[in-house]
């Protein structure tokens, strides 16, 4: 699912959309930025909140949510795109392997 608008954030939204994932094993977060640049920072706290509170209401399997993302950096960008599109490729990669 793509979250358009974090903030604020629609909890009843997101209940139940994740409501038809009661199976599933693990949630993950994808942004492209990096870990302490994007939404991540926002969004966890929240969404675990939901998470633990489904899981605990029997509407799904497992509370655990995950990042995936670039890693923490003081800078914006790598500054070359050849390292950009490896960084790209991994995470996706990453992404991809859950």
């Amino acid at each position: 699912m793509r979250i358009e608008q974090i903030a604020p954030l629609h909890y009843s939204a997101l209940v139940n959309v994740l409501q038809r994932y009661a199976n599933a094993t693990e949630f993950v977060w994808f942004q492209e930025e990096h870990r302490n640049s994007g939404a991540w920072s926002y969004v966890c706290p929240r969404i675990s909140v939901l998470l633990e509170w489904l899981h605990r209401n029997g509407k799904v399997r497992s509370s655990l949510l995950e990042c995936v993302s670039r890693k923490a950096s003081a800078s914006t960008a790598v500054g070359k795109k050849k390292k950009h599109d490896e960084e790209q490729v991994e995470i996706l990669n990453r992404l991809f392997e859950k």
